[in-house]
């Protein structure tokens, strides 16, 4: 039997989740509140080293995501997916990673749970805003290999691809 194991860190005002299945993810309810009350709510989407495949523990925290875009208030907004990774590897190779990532996660919500790809913006960040630093182990690494989830204008998100 395998262990799973859940790590919730709380960082200034955002809440990162890590392999968490049993309970403290946030629920659509909780994205929709913070959307519709203040324009933006961090939700952290980790990948493993070198990776751009969407984690299977990542699959809830993404289905509840969309839960809340399919909302009828929140139907039709933009967001922007914002890719980074850890400190290893070089520059151009993590910014290139980190829009990976975030087109990964743009298209398993576009796949699997029917999100509108228009409005969905990708960048990425590679490791210009390390979560953790610096990272003196392997679970300051992973902190830092993340996509967030931001609404955002349709403006702004051209702005910043």
């Amino acid at each position: 039997m395998r262990r799973i194991t859940c790590t919730a860190v709380l960082l200034s005002t955002a809440i990162l989740l890590s392999g968490c299945n049993n309970g403290l993810y946030k629920s659509s309810s909780q994205i929709y509140g913070s959307l519709t009350q203040h324009g933006y709510e961090d939700i952290h989407i980790q990948f493993d080293r070198d990776a751009t495949k969407v984690r299977p523990s990542e699959y809830k925290q993404l289905e509840e995501l969309s839960k809340a875009m399919h909302s009828i208030e929140l139907d039709g907004r933009v967001y922007m997916l914002i890719g980074h990774t850890d400190s290893s590897g070089s520059d151009s190779y993590n910014k290139s990673l980190s829009k990976r990532r975030a087109q990964s996660v743009k298209n398993y919500l576009v796949k699997e749970h029917g999100i509108n790809g228009a409005d969905l913006y990708t960048t990425g960040k590679g490791e210009e805003e390390l979560l953790v630093s610096p990272e003196k182990n392997d679970y300051d690494s992973s902190l830092n290999r993340r996509v967030q989830v931001r609404l955002t204008s349709k403006n702004e998100a051209m702005a910043s691809r």
